[in-house]
């Protein structure tokens, strides 16, 4: 982690598996302040949530506390490509809730416990994490199961998936106000989709996305 005022890193975490893109959780000023929570997607088929201002310690292996809602799992476990049968068939809680109802607009999100941990873990698809968005409070991420998954951060849990895609998903991207979701795969062409029902509503017609 970089400090910008001092152009000098201010602390560097070392992992024993593979991150690949991050970045910030929305600032939290009711509970946290700016900039306290981190977000990384992993070959772990995870989001790790990193609390950047607990005291460092020598690395895990594997993260091992539970969170989230795998509603891409259950999405991948519902396809029927044979690529991806058997990382559905081993995922031990493909048919979890999706958990939308709790995430509905009006409602609260739970209260905070009082002694947080130093990481979440997010158990988001059945294959690599590869890419993530973030705007407002809501999250996207893309991975080698070849969906995106669209998450509430108040809740931790995924609201649905983008399933068009048929390769590993590579890019993803939120227009401003969450209302679009753009994405790529090795699949040609840019899936555009409508962010609150993610049917389609653009497709950008390329041979080579990546």
């Amino acid at each position: 982690l970089v400090d910008a005022r001092k152009a000098a890193a201010s602390r560097r975490l070392r992992f024993t598996y593979e991150v690949n893109e991050f970045c910030w959780a929305p600032v939290d000023r009711t509970y946290d302040g700016p900039g306290k929570w981190l977000m990384l997607t992993t070959e772990l088929s995870t989001v790790e949530v990193l609390n950047v201002d607990a005291p460092a310690k020598a690395s895990s292996s594997r993260p091992t506390t539970p969170g989230g809602t795998n509603a891409a799992a259950a999405a991948a476990a519902s396809r029927e490509e044979p690529d991806h049968a058997g990382a559905a068939a081993s995922s031990s809680n493909a048919a979890a809730p999706t958990g939308a109802d709790q995430s509905a607009k009006g409602s609260s999100p739970p209260p905070r416990p009082s002694n947080e941990p130093e990481t979440y873990t997010m158990r988001a698809h059945t294959g690599d994490c590869y890419c993530i968005a973030q705007r407002d409070n809501f999250l996207a991420v893309g991975s080698k199961d070849s969906l995106v998954s669209i998450w509430d951060l108040d809740w931790c849990v995924c609201l649905q998936c983008v399933t068009r895609h048929v390769t590993p998903v590579r890019c993803v991207a939120l227009s401003a106000g969450a209302r679009y979701l753009a994405s790529a795969a090795y699949d040609p062409g840019n899936d555009v989709a409508d962010f609150e029902t993610t049917t389609k509503v653009h497709h950008v017609d390329h041979q080579y996305s990546m």
